[in-house]
């Protein structure tokens, strides 16, 4: 009887298998397909972000540019916090199919958001006070934007929540083109005023009201408080995740000023702008692969698969931007980065192979967020912390940009191998770190397979 049941058990396991393996492809292509509409709605909001950069650092003086670059930082650390807050754990709350779980809504969601603009608001208007009359333009016309700007960037994280990237990349191209038609017509009038691109840019993001009426989110106090309570054992360890890696990436050109020179700093800052399309394929298509996750962490041959190929895609992908500046005419690249080029083009090849190393990094991280081990994703980050900011500084030590380079990617594939380890160590039935999420229904993946 024993030898029956044996056999029995061992038959329904190569039935799984054979059909975990016979549907991964189609998984495969279908994140693939989901993740183009990613891939399009982060870079819109990145070209954006960077035309008003530009045209603010052409139209402002040194010092105004330096002001509203410290506002424009408080807008990113700002959007950061609301998204790790908030944006994650609703993508790992309702996983695709539009449940609100554990509290997760739309409605909770806005407020969260709109709750650290406010904040960031006031940080910016104090900020305004210290500065000149030009310079504070600027910043008063960034604090009364940055609510719509923030409540521009929940309404695209509900629609990945959802599972649907498609509607999150139409309000970005929306968005894009009336910022492009409101620089233009600045323009074309001669009017340029830092300010005026600034309110462009932050009012171009009331595009998303539609969006936000779709998703009937319409955010109350008490349900943002609500939510909050309800999820913080999810939120501080995504919070921390965020200030931690923020505070690391933040500190190598810092440290490097000290050691080597502002130069260095230069070269090694101009290096990573240049694989700045990797870092839009990355941000884009990280929620999208998140969300299918959530849909896999009872299978975790289909999960191991999903966050591997993700890895192996990022891995690709640098070592492409890598091959690409590396063959780069010294003409072209002077072009592209001025006399920093000079500077940036020995790093090339050790700061894209750093990004490639971190693909197993990202990937472990999504898995362990999948399946609600948001402790074990944070203690993973503490643990990846000392290889990659000791390495780099050693690096700097030695060989100044170059060796701080080389520190980097030596840091980001240790980093990787500790997260290589902690995944094979995993078991999907241990204890969560947040609420219980309820049986999941068919994730739009299974559900676009049964309508075929």
């Amino acid at each position: 009887m024993g030898a029956v049941v044996v056999q029995a058990e061992e038959s329904a396991d190569r039935r799984s298998r054979i059909s975990v393996l016979s549907s991964t492809p189609d998984m495969l292509k279908w994140v693939a397909k989901r993740s183009l509409w990613g891939i399009v709605s982060q870079g819109a909001g990145s070209v954006g972000n960077l035309a008003v950069c530009i045209l603010v650092a052409r139209a402002a003086s040194a010092s105004d540019f330096g002001a509203w670059g410290l506002g424009y930082g408080i807008y990113v650390l700002a959007m950061g916090a609301a998204r790790a807050a908030s944006g994650t754990p609703l993508l790992l709350s309702n996983g695709g199919d539009g449940n609100q779980r554990s509290g997760a809504s739309p409605g909770s969601t806005l407020g969260v958001y709109l709750g650290v603009a406010v904040l960031a608001s006031t940080i910016v208007a104090c900020l305004a006070l210290g500065v000149d009359r030009h310079g504070g333009v600027g910043l008063w016309i960034l604090a009364a934007t940055l609510p719509p700007l923030l409540a521009h960037d929940a309404a695209r994280f509900c629609f990945f929540a959802r599972g649907e990237p498609g509607r999150a990349a139409a309000c970005d191209l929306v968005r894009l083109v009336v910022q492009l038609a409101g620089f233009a017509a600045l323009l074309s009038s001669e009017a340029d005023v830092a300010w005026h691109w600034t309110a462009v840019w932050g009012l171009s993001a009331l595009v998303a009201l539609p969006g936000l009426a779709i998703l009937h989110a319409w955010p109350t106090p008490s349900g943002t408080a609500t939510y909050l309570r309800k999820n913080v054992r999810a939120i501080l360890p995504l919070s921390g995740d965020f200030v931690v890696t923020t505070v690391v990436m933040q500190s190598i050109p810092f440290l490097l000023a000290l050691i080597a020179g502002l130069e260095a700093t230069a070269g090694l800052r101009v290096g990573l702008v240049l694989l700045g399309p990797l870092n839009v394929v990355i941000t884009g298509v990280t929620p999208v692969v998140t969300v299918e996750a959530v849909k896999h962490v009872d299978s975790r041959r289909r999960l191991t698969v999903l966050v591997g190929s993700w890895s192996l895609a990022i891995a690709l992908g640098a070592c492409m931007c890598g091959l690409v500046l590396s063959v780069l005419p010294s003409s072209a690249g002077r072009s592209l980065a001025g006399q920093s080029w000079d500077l940036a083009s020995p790093l090339i090849f050790a700061l894209a192979l750093q990004a490639a190393l971190s693909g197993p990094l990202i990937g472990a991280q999504v898995a362990l967020n999948a399946m609600m081990r948001l402790r074990e994703s944070f203690r993973l980050r503490m643990q990846t912390i000392p290889p990659m900011l000791v390495l780099p500084v050693v690096g700097m030590l030695i060989a100044d940009e170059e060796g701080a380079a080389w520190g980097i990617a030596a840091g980001a594939g240790l980093a990787s191998v500790l997260a290589i380890q902690r995944i094979f160590r995993l078991r999907v039935d241990g204890e969560c770190d947040a609420a219980p999420i309820p049986a999941r229904d068919t994730s739009p993946f299974e559900r676009h397979q049964s309508r075929r």
